[in-house]
């Protein structure tokens, strides 16, 4: 079927270690080539990338890196869409900096579901670094999961994981808006 012809076309994509696509990463820009966007590395955000790796590993808490952050006035990727729109730009949020700092695109993989291949791009940032980081982000999950009080009483805090990245799920309220 043709679904599946595109998924497995995907598939190969990835593993032959190709981008797949979407909004660019703060630390490269997208250039434009016949098949397809290629990731290139922007030194000077590049430079920031490492900035904010480091930070995580002398902080160790996602919180208190994006407080220090927003002290240094450090914001996330700013961008032009191919329709002319300005996006990013905006300070880190927690999910976001979580994101940043589990993106194997930072060590110049790419993933697809639960599989990581060499990609086409350059790293970033260093992997024993990367490595680093990862540990400490399972530490803190560990020891704020299960059994972690908090203000909702939501039982199922810690249980519940992503099945992409492992994450521990979290709960999230929501309105319907003005009717």
């Amino acid at each position: 079927s043709l679904s599946d012809r595109t998924r497995d076309k995907i598939a190969l994509s990835r593993q032959k270690g190709r981008w797949g696509g979407g909004p660019p990463i703060l630390g490269s820009d997208l250039e434009s080539l016949p098949g397809g966007n290629r990731l290139v590395v922007n030194p000077r955000e590049a430079k920031t990338v490492r900035e904010i790796f480091d930070l995580y590993l002398e902080c160790r808490s996602v919180q208190k890196t994006i407080r220090r952050l927003d002290e240094l006035g450090i914001k996330n990727k700013s961008y032009t869409t191919k329709a002319g729109e300005a996006k990013g730009g905006s300070g880190f949020e927690k999910s976001t900096m979580f994101k940043m700092l589990t993106n194997v695109t930072y060590i110049g993989k790419v993933r697809h579901k639960t599989e990581v291949y060499d990609g086409l791009h350059e790293a970033i940032v260093d992997e024993s670094v990367f490595a680093r980081v990862g540990d400490i982000l399972r530490e803190n999950r560990v020891r704020e999961g299960k059994g972690y009080s908090n203000k909702h009483g939501a039982l199922l805090r810690g249980l519940v994981k992503c099945r992409a990245c492992g994450c521990a799920m979290g709960h999230h309220f929501a309105t319907d808006g003005p009717k």
